[in-house]
């Protein structure tokens, strides 16, 4: 997906939220949403928040990119989470363990 002046490669590790291209930080704040709102249900159903947690939510947190950019992502970014990559895959892990990250430092 192009982004950054149609780049579509950005240093994520490298750059800040705000250093991201527009449409990358929407991208990261739906995400973000997305992973608080399986935080909070699963706190509220007693679940605990393991590498299960994580697993499960990284794989929801793909299905619902896949679901918003269908035939405008990259052919081999629309598998299904099992089967991506396992860099791909940690992209996905990230994002959950740093919300459970600031979760647990916000308490």
């Amino acid at each position: 997906m192009a982004a950054n002046g149609g780049s579509d490669t950005v240093d994520i590790a490298a750059s800040g939220f705000e250093e991201l291209p527009a449409d990358w930080q929407v991208e990261n704040l739906i995400a973000a949403e997305q992973v608080v709102g399986h935080i909070e249900a699963a706190e509220a159903k007693g679940e605990p928040l393991d590498d299960g947690f994580v697993e499960r939510t990284a794989a929801l947190l793909h299905a619902h990119w896949v679901a918003r950019h269908g035939d405008n992502a990259p052919v081999a970014l629309r598998a299904d989470f099992a089967d991506l990559p396992s860099e791909e895959q940690d992209k996905d892990r990230v994002q959950v363990r740093l919300a459970l990250q600031l979760r647990s430092e916000t308490r």
